[in-house]
């Protein structure tokens, strides 16, 4: 039997498992019954090293339950970026790496052939040419290594690093990529940026991240890659319904994302039945890319005229277009925040005051079975509903009645049951201006659709720099354990390092084992020739050619594939807050021979909410840059702009100490403590958009104060628990949907269903109400009291103003 080995080399291996222990926690070595135990055993174990802090296990009558559990809004990176930085390698290409590193510093190359002479002669190395001339090419390829001709053989040399790095431009890039690394796409390149400079996000939190799908990100890149050669593509795509496996062929156009649960869709044209179709990505696997597509641009034109029309991703049956109505009492007074929720999440349906404390929501759209949740989310304040879908009109109002049976005390009356098989007479009157009301619905909102573009995606790199890109997503020169190496070798060089501070750097920038396999290689095996012993207990580095004195010592030039993603993160706005237009411009001439990675007109997030930050606002741009400035060290004194009453003002002296973004939003919010005679006194949350002033106070900073907002944050002293039914896909949904909360779920073989405790933060407590409703009676919220109370209160309500006569 062969010896467990913390790394791998197929990616593919462990991306299934970590999205099981993170989504279904509930699930015991039994339940993987596509591979054997073994393979199971030893996916566990390396889970277990890569995220030791966040694995829980149990044990239950089935057996042994390994579970991930983390709170996206109290992380400052996603652990499951460690699954990227586990390739496996050979103890060559470690060695190797760091040779060449050490030897091509000085601007003058050196041929394979020199390169050979002198590992062998400084460092008793001896390796063959091939090997060597292997190696060169792969970094080459990977954009380290420079190759020039040199007489009849190439003479390699380390690609120059950025002209701005070690500037304070570079500084504040550095900044941006801490936010970037969790809020964009591909952020685990970010990651490896922010590893080649032995540095941790400590600026900014995340409300509404989903973690897990960084797992589909080398899929994505492919895909990605398709569409900026129009080509088509075929895949396998794994129904996680039947379990079976179809080859798709077609055209990549769009990734559709949703920011409420954090799932990614694939959008492609599928040309024997000539339509759109989503599929999702974590379902496919095994991309191959087919020929290119004449037609490319027609087809990206006809989608953005098809995305007015779609509440989600669906294009639609044989009925192309449905409508539905829905009429909603929101006392306007003291519940505005209710009416603006009805114009962020619309996506575009037309909203009408019909009488005082009256709303009349009306929206035309392929598919309005999508629209449910949302529909569900309002209950307790539902008027009336009318669709043009019988069907789906009947699933909303049968839930409502369900819902009443499940949360209505004894002895309530039961539901009229002639509400779910019509509308009762005194709405026929209602249901009548349906039809006008759906010939009228063509103007839609500006502002939940000023996201979709039309604008052609240009052609980017060529086929063999993306292949090579594409390719080394998942590459050794990200591994933790030469992030590891690397600085042991950067301490070694400054004052001999022992082995117990080689233990404690392996465990800071490695796994929770990877000292277990690291240093015997260092001290007594394979790695040793690149540490020289000072005495019994210490040791130095033994390379001599780089600059040790440096920071910069032994740290790889920037490959391809992070460049690229750079000069991807210059379009997009968020991004851009961090520099002014001097410093975008230097950015932008230092990267002008890179290709984007990808184009912020590649993914469409169907329900992010309309009302998001102006961002190209240079009022908010210079706010943002003194907030970002302060962040963790200086007082502000800002005037902000109340939300409850138009025109009221505060005057706060802050001590900001986190960032948070929130995708679902598309906003920045401060989180800041208010500053009182010389002590901390409360915490704020502020919408970075309602800041009307903002500058630097010279009030000083509480003595021994922690930045550490966590601290403040009030979590609910019970979880909310509760009971899902195995209906309607329904266990699925509910594990992506609340995967950026800590949660605990068990299976219950007694009524066969699962049991869910979700902890959440008292501040988000009717956020995740409005949740629950959204899913009706496919699940039962249980408690505690006081959140079921609510519960009920809710729904009764909603019977007395949808069932009682008119």
């Amino acid at each position: 039997m062969s010896d467990f080995q913390e790394l791998i080399k197929n990616f593919d291996k462990i991306r299934d498992y970590m999205r099981q222990f993170f989504l279904y926690g509930f699930k015991v070595r039994g339940d993987f019954q596509d591979k054997s135990g073994r393979t199971y055993d030893n996916e566990r174990r390396r889970i277990e090293n890569y995220l030791a802090h966040y694995i829980h296990t149990e044990y239950t009558p089935k057996g042994k339950q390994v579970s991930i559990r983390m709170d996206s809004k109290r992380l400052s990176s996603n652990p499951l970026y460690a699954a990227w930085k586990s390739k496996s390698f050979t103890d060559r290409d470690l060695l190797l790496h760091f040779f060449l590193l050490d030897l091509l510093c000085k601007p003058e190359g050196l041929t394979v052939s020199q390169i050979c002479d002198a590992i062998s002669l400084h460092y008793g190395v001896p390796l063959d040419v091939q090997t060597v001339r292997l190696k060169c090419r792969e970094y080459q390829n990977l954009g380290i290594l420079i190759a020039e001709p040199k007489g009849k053989s190439l003479s390699y040399r380390l690609t120059p690093a950025l002209s701005l790095e070690n500037t304070r431009i570079w500084t504040k890039l550095l900044e941006a990529v801490k936010f970037c690394s969790q809020a964009l796409p591909f952020g685990s390149v970010g990651s490896t940026l922010l590893d080649r400079e032995f540095l941790e996000n400590d600026r900014f939190s995340f409300k509404h991240s989903y973690l897990v799908h960084t797992l589909e990100d080398q899929v994505l890149l492919l895909i990605v890659k398709a569409m900026r050669e129009h080509r088509e593509i075929r895949f396998e795509n794994h129904s996680t319904r039947s379990g079976q496996k179809t080859l798709v062929t077609g055209v990549p156009l769009k990734i559709f994302v949703s920011t409420q649960t954090g799932r990614r869709y694939l959008c492609l044209y599928v040309a024997p039945r000539r339509r759109f179709n989503t599929l999702r990505l974590d379902c496919i696997f095994h991309v191959e890319f087919l020929g290119i597509f004449p037609d490319y641009p027609s087809l990206q034109e006809k989608l953005s005229k098809n995305l007015f029309h779609c509440w989600g991703v669906s294009f639609g049956g044989q009925t192309r277009m449905e409508t539905l109505c829905m009429k909603l009492h929101i006392d306007e007074k003291r519940e505005p925040y209710v009416l603006n929720r009805l114009y962020r999440e619309g996506r575009g349906g037309e909203i009408q005051k019909v009488c005082p404390d009256t709303f009349l929501y009306t929206g035309t759209f392929f598919d309005t079975n999508e629209m449910l949740g949302w529909v569900k989310s309002f209950t307790g304040r539902i008027l009336d509903l009318q669709c043009s879908n019988s069907q789906a009109l009947q699933k909303v109002t049968e839930d409502f009645a369900v819902l009443y049976h499940m949360y209505a005390p004894e002895g309530q009356p039961e539901p009229l049951q002639a509400t779910l098989s019509a509308p009762a007479p005194q709405k026929e009157k209602f249901k009548a201006s349906l039809q006008i009301q759906a010939s009228q619905t063509k103007n839609y909102s500006s502002k939940s659709l000023a996201g979709f573009s039309s604008r052609k995606a240009s052609t980017s790199c060529s086929t063999k720099e993306k292949e090579s890109i594409a390719m080394d997503f998942f590459h050794e020169i990200y591994s933790a354990y030469f992030q590891v190496v690397r600085k042991i070798l950067l301490d070694a060089a400054k004052t001999p390092v022992t082995a117990s501070r080689m233990e404690e750097i392996s465990r800071t920038y490695a796994f929770e084992e990877s000292f277990l396999t690291i240093l015997p290689k260092l001290l007594s095996g394979p790695w040793s020739p690149l540490l020289s012993p000072k005495d019994g207990h210490s040791y130095g580095c033994a390379l001599s050619f780089a600059s040790q004195a440096s920071e910069a010592f032994l740290k790889p030039p920037l490959t391809n594939l992070q460049k690229a993603w750079l000069k991807a993160l210059l379009l997009d706005d968020r991004f851009r807050l961090f520099f002014s237009q001097e410093e975008l411009l230097l950015l932008e001439e230092e990267l002008s021979m890179v290709k984007p990675l990808y184009l912020p007109t590649d993914f469409h997030y169907f329900d992010q909410y309309a009302d998001k930050d102006p961002y190209t606002s240079p009022t908010y741009q210079e706010h943002f840059q003194m907030v970002e400035k302060a962040l963790g060290c200086s007082p502000l004194s800002v005037v902000y702009e109340g939300a409850k009453a138009q025109g009221s003002f505060q005057t706060l002296e802050l001590l900001p100490c986190r960032l948070q973004y929130s995708p679902k939003d598309d906003k920045f919010r401060l989180l800041a403590v208010s500053l009182h005679q010389g002590h901390s006194k409360r915490a704020y949350v502020l919408n970075m958009s309602r800041i009307v002033t903002c500058q630097v106070s010279t009030s000083r900073v509480p003595k021994g104060f922690d930045w550490d907002f966590s601290s403040w944050q009030q979590q609910a002293p019970e979880p909310v628990c509760i009971r899902i039914r195995q209906q309607r896909n329904a266990l699925e949904r509910c594990m992506l949907h609340f995967a950026s909360y800590e949660k605990k779920t068990i299976y219950e073989p007694e009524t066969d269903t699962y049991l869910c405790s979700i902890n959440y933060d008292l501040a988000d407590e009717t956020e995740l109400l409005i949740q629950l409703l959204s899913f009706g009676p496919v699940i039962e919220i249980l408690g505690p009291e006081p959140f079921l109370k609510q519960v009920r209160q809710r729904v009764i309500r909603q019977h007395h103003l949808f069932y009682a006569p008119l």
